[in-house]
Order: structure tokens, then sequence, then C-alpha cells
């Protein structure tokens, strides 16, 4: 599973974990090079929106809560249809293993 943050980040699922990455340039290519490791998905999406909060560049007390208002809902809809496609990955595999019986 790769679920893009934004042009420069993303999380990537892997066996054993979920990695923040960072887009990177190696003569002329495009690499995506881990930089964070966490052990679920609601981890490494509060890390990355975290990070993007950390580094928003806002001023003052208005800006920073209409700021972290707008991150809430980006990183909500994210959990929301990361959780609603492994629904529904879960259903089809179990659809599949009730038709094979």
């Amino acid at each position: 599973m790769i679920i893009q943050i934004d042009e420069i980040i993303r999380i990537k699922g892997t066996e054993t974990c979920y990695q923040l990455e960072k887009k990177c340039y190696r003569n002329g290519c495009v690499e995506w090079r881990p930089f964070k490791y966490y052990t679920t998905f609601a981890d490494a999406c509060g890390a990355a929106c975290e990070r993007e909060f950390r580094t928003n560049p806002t001023q003052g007390i208005a800006d920073a809560f209409e700021a972290a208002r707008r991150l809430s809902q980006k990183y909500g809809e994210l959990l929301d249809g990361a959780l609603a496609e492994t629904a529904k990955r879960a259903t089809d595999v179990d659809a599949a293993l009730q038709d094979a019986a």
C-alpha cells in the first residue's frame, strides 16, 4: 500500500511496518527513501500530520488553529479511506475463501 501525502512525502506499507518516505532525486531519477518507521498506519499518519503541522508557515494562533483544522480534515479522510480500502480487501478475501470451500 502506498498513500501519497503530498508531492514529497508518502506512507508505504510493507510486510513488517509502515514507512514515511521522502522523494529524492539521484542521477536524474526519482527515488523514495524511508526516513521513519511505524508499526501501525495510524501512527504513521499521526507522525506525517505532526510533521506537516510543525513545518507549516503560520503566523499567529488563529492561523495555527486553521492549519490544525485543515490537517485534521485531510488526515481524517486519509485514515477513513485507508480503513475502508482495508475492509473491502478483507471482504474480498473472505468471499474468495468461501467460494473456494
